[in-house]
């Protein structure tokens, strides 16, 4: 059960008692385990706590400078005026960048290490200062507490509860306003600003009659671009904002406060005043009348490869008839693909993963080298860019330099391997020289984003931003390095050069739109290749400059475009246009480059002695003397102090639980009747610790338990102690050799510890990981009558339960019904070491699923299943799926038993659209078809077999739940019946 789920359920237990409740706590706060030895450091400053990772103090400073500057024109689109009391944690032990807001608990996680990749606009100055502020807009966001509404109500008592509630809202509009207010900041930068984004949603736009208000604010499931929601959400809220303005903003998030369960569409009326079909309609007028509609339709007169939901990135020329690119879609796995030009057929020449800024070179042997992400094999949040080499005619490419932080690797023509490596949000370039990693250009406050080494001489051309200015370097043989083509208010995305190094071919977006231009590398000259409506990138010119390939953007694909490489003069581009890089002082004489010796300290350290010493960064919107959060200028920075996560762990959050037990049948029955309690629950902002306890008061007695799990080491232990009542049908003596069914009271008593150990193993297009767990458990029960008198002794039992889950290769395309490939493997057993009055259970369960792929180009699922079950008495285990459908209530008595099963599943449509003043968004619809046997391993005409069909819909209901209404009709072989089940199942985990 999801946690948002689960805190539904919670407003169950607020609203009212349930019927039949059984007694158990719902855990709302998880660990995340962090890799083992990393220490972290607190640093205060009145609203604002940073936890940053040791060694980061300079970023962290930057990270609270962000916060006390951009808070106010926050607060003014989202808050509620006052600031939020959070917590920033700044991890330094990640490649892959990212940032978030949760709200259980409440905080914002924010990775050291920059976006890669078009992710974000090449502009902008700092990635602290831009993800500092986004997540900034949702704790802002998810904190605000105006005067009335249920979540006010309940803010007292669990304020991370309120704060979800405030957040349940479509994803696109949370993070429409987080993108909208970043694109404010820097002038130029942010995603409402970057081309490679607003191309997205403008292709989405102009398709057909555009994107319905639910697919701009909804997330898709199955539907590319799958960041639609952050396309679309940003759209809306730039629409809202220009056409009802601020005011009407904040009201939207009044409203959702005061009454968080109506759904966003009936919020929108009330804060407008207008159905969202008239809404829609009326954007659609400011869209026209803002953007102006371009043609969708695809060129003509070019040879074109590409379809629907097929992504193809950075073509490379192996010879002057074949191209590489790097590509996935709907049904098929990311991997190298040649075409053999003209032909539009692509072979597969290895499936590979990539990092997200899908850069990789040729080497001078036609080797393919790139980077992709490995993943930590116990820390789910981490993962390091590691180089990884493809060998022509090879499937498999092999690690470059194992341990080595590396981005984009090249190899010059002398054979030496240059790459990007980052230096907290900056990043530099090294050399590989004997396995050692040497810096060869870096400059404070850089961050490059591609580099292309030339196949004639040992010039390196690379993308990078420095200090703000962004433009395309060269490296000369010399070692010297200067900017080289760069434009005012453009940014240059890549470069290439072709395999004679004559021509570089490069992506700029000087009119706003990315497209193809050449340079021709002796004269100069300098041309502009495309002139697409949305988008033309990733240029690369054949070997003997005969044609050009690039990739072009429409709805739901990027295609691979050929065309005859013509640099005439009615091409030809002033080379002056270019020059701006010459016009900037770039400051670069106190870094150091190829020529003048080692690297110098990391950028963040200068920004840090600017913010001690009182100087503002440059581009934050809000001047700190209107700021009363902001920190004085001249004003030391706050102390801090080391982090222990024992001091962090009183109650988030406290609420009331009702549990009803079921009335009597009969007159001897016992009952419980009504229990009250309180929960509480805690978790520090690392999440090193969870706990949870609880205390009901039942029949007069006080009932409870306690549960704690730690996340600090590489194995996951966890303790948990109980003592709950339950009423259960029990045969109860009533005289000498009498005994009568009869509810009665189990008064469990109950202690359970376990210690889990997951490992990854592989993640790389296929996944393989282990999850392994050892429990011991310790349960005392005794039946007691309706006055709590006892019926029996007590009697107690210890059990020892190891499992295994092991997945081998598993392969989920975005659209399969199922894992494409793989392989999954499970394994429990339940041992009783010592039971009283009772016989000792022994018994394991095991499962293999097989996943097949040959229908995968449909995206059919099809799974072969086998199992055993070994058990000494019937009911060790809670059988559900490992009996056959349709027999779920067939006992299965002790023995030894094979299952064997199939199923296939076919989508039948994807929809990823839906409704907002009832908030339910369609996924897809599906049919499925399945046969199942149950033997008695030592009697093989002893079975249960079943086969069947049955029809299934996915949904998400209030913007959060997913899930799966399916009807299933099963024909039982040995009763010669149909038995029809309708269910609804939580597709969450």
């Amino acid at each position: 059960m999801s946690r948002f789920h689960a805190l539904l359920v919670l407003c169950v237990l607020l609203g009212s008692p349930a019927e039949r409740l059984q007694a158990q706590v719902i855990r709302f706060y998880d660990i995340l385990q962090r890799p083992v030895g990393v220490s972290y450091r607190v640093l205060d400053a009145g609203p604002w706590e940073i936890i940053y990772q040791e060694g980061s103090r300079g970023q962290a400073l930057e990270v609270l400078h962000t916060l006390q500057t951009t808070f106010m024109a926050t607060d003014a689109l989202i808050g509620d005026g006052s600031p939020p009391r959070l917590s920033v944690v700044l991890n330094d032990f990640n490649d892959r960048a990212n940032g978030y807001v949760s709200t259980q608990p409440f905080k914002s996680e924010i990775e050291s290490a920059a976006i890669m990749g078009r992710g974000l606009s090449l502009r902008h100055e700092s990635w602290t200062h831009v993800v500092t502020a986004h997540e900034l807009v949702h704790a802002v966001h998810a904190d605000a507490r105006w005067k009335s509404g249920l979540s006010r109500l309940i803010w007292p008592f669990s304020p991370d509860f309120a704060r979800s509630l405030n957040m349940s809202v479509p994803s696109g509009w949370a993070e429409g306003l987080a993108v909208y207010r970043e694109s404010a900041i820097t002038p130029g930068a942010g995603r409402l600003n970057h081309p490679f984004f607003i191309m997205q949603q403008r292709a989405g736009m102009d398709r057909g009659n555009g994107w319905s208000l639910s697919q701009m604010l909804e997330e898709p499931e199955y539907t590319r671009p799958f960041n639609r929601f952050y396309l679309g959400g940003s759209l809306f809220t730039r629409y809202m904002m220009e056409r009802w303005g601020q005011d009407t903003v904040r009201s939207v998030a009044r409203w959702q406060h005061r009454i968080p369960v109506l759904g966003f569409g009936g919020i929108l009326a009330l804060a407008t005043g207008e159905w969202p079909r008239e809404i829609r309609r009326d954007m659609q007028v400011w869209y026209d009348s803002t953007y102006g509609r371009a043609d969708p339709s695809l060129p003509v007169g070019h040879w074109r490869a590409g379809r629907n939901g097929l992504v193809q990135r950075t073509p490379k020329w192996l010879d002057d008839s074949r191209v590489v690119t790097f590509s996935f879609a709907y049904n098929m796995p990311s991997g190298f693909r040649i075409y053999d030009w003209p032909s539009d057929r692509a072979s597969t020449w290895s499936i590979q993963g990539m990092t997200e800024d899908v850069r990789y070179s040729l080497s001078p042997a036609g080797e393919v080298m790139f980077s992709r992400y490995e993943p930590h094999p116990v820390s789910p949040i981490t993962a390091h860019a590691r180089g990884h080499i493809l060998r022509p005619g090879a499937r498999q490419a092999d690690e470059l330099a194992p341990g080595t932080h590396m981005l984009n690797p090249v190899m010059l023509r002398d054979g030496r391997i240059w790459y990007v490596r980052q230096r907290g949000p900056y990043s530099d370039i090294f050399e590989l020289q004997d396995g050692t990693d040497v810096p060869v250009v870096s400059y404070p406050e850089m961050r490059v984003a591609s580099i292309a080494a030339s196949p004639a001489s040992d010039s390196v051309a690379f993308v990078a931003n420095v200090r703000g200015h962004q433009a395309l370097f060269l490296v000369t043989p010399s070692g010297t390095v200067q900017p080289w083509i760069g434009f005012r208010d453009a940014s240059v995305y890549d470069a290439s050069w072709n395999a004679a190094g004559t021509h570089v071919a490069f992506t700029a977006d000087v009119d706003g739109r990315m497209q193809a231009w050449a340079l021709d590398v002796q004269t100069e000259q300098l041309y502009r290749i495309t002139d697409d409506p949305y988008a033309a990138m990733e240029p690369d010119i054949s070997p003997h400059a005969a044609r050009v390939a690039y990739i072009i953007y429409r709805d739901q694909r990027f295609d691979l475009v050929v065309e005859p490489l013509e640099l005439t003069p009615e091409r030809e581009v002033s080379r002056d246009q270019a020059n701006h890089t010459w016009l900037v002082d770039w400051d670069l004489s106190d870094g150091r480059n190829a020529a003048t010796g080692p690297s110098v300290r990391a950028g963040v350290d200068d920004k840090a002695a600017a913010i001690r010493s009182g100087g503002a960064i440059p581009s934050a919107n809000t001047p700190v003397a209107n700021n009363p959060i902001a920190d004085t200028p001249g004003e030391s920075p706050p102390e801090d102090r080391a982090y222990n996560p024992w001091t962090r762990l009183l109650p988030r959050m406290v609420f009331p639980t009702a549990y009803l037990d079921e009335s009597r049948s009969a007159a001897g029955d016992a009952r419980l009747g009504l229990g009250v309690g309180l929960g509480l629950q805690g978790n520090d902002p690392l999440q090193t610790m969870s706990w949870w306890g609880e205390g009901i008061v039942q029949k007069g007695r006080v009932w409870g338990g306690v549960g704690l799990l730690y996340g600090g080491w590489d194995l996951l232990p966890s303790v948990e102690w109980e003592r709950r009542p339950e009423t259960v049908t029990a045969l109860v003596q009533t005289g000498p050799g009498t005994t009568v069914a009869r509810r009665s009271i189990r008064d469990r008593t109950q202690f359970r510890t376990s210690v889990t150990l997951p490992r990854i193993l592989r993640d790389n297009v296929t996944r393989s990981s282990l999850f392994a767990t050892l429990s011991l458990s310790w349960r005392k029960d005794q039946f007691l009558d309706d006055d709590l008198n006892k019926i029996t002794d007590s009697f107690s039992r210890w059990a020892f339960t190891p499992s295994l889950r092991y997945t081998w290769k598993l392969h989920q395309t975005s659209r399969g019904a199922f894992p494409r490939t793989g392989t999954r493997l499970s394994w429990v057993g339940e041992f009783d070491l010592e039971a009283e009055k009772f016989s000792k259970r022994r018994g394991w369960i095991a499962r293999a699923d097989q996943y097949v792929g040959v229908l995968s180009r449909l995206n059919t699922g099809v799974r072969l299943s086998a199992g055993f079950l070994h058990q000494n008495v019937g009911g060790v285990f809670n059988l559900s799926g490992f009996r056959p459908r349709g027999w779920e209530r067939a006992f299965v008595p002790s023995g030894d038993f094979v299952m064997v099963g199939a199923e296939v599943r076919q989508p039948i449509v994807f929809v990823d659209d839906g409704f907002q003043i009832v908030p339910l968004f369609l996924r897809s619809a599906y049919a499925f078809g399945f046969t199942e046997r149950l033997h008695n391993a030592r009697d093989f005409s002893d079975d249960l077999a079943s086969v069947g069909l049955g029809f299934g819909v996915e949904f998400r209901l209030g913007h959060t739940i997913n899930l799966d209404l399916r009807w299933r009709w099963s024909y039982l072989l040995d009763a010669k019946t149909w038995v029809r089940d309708v269910s609804l199942i939580d597709q969450l985990p």
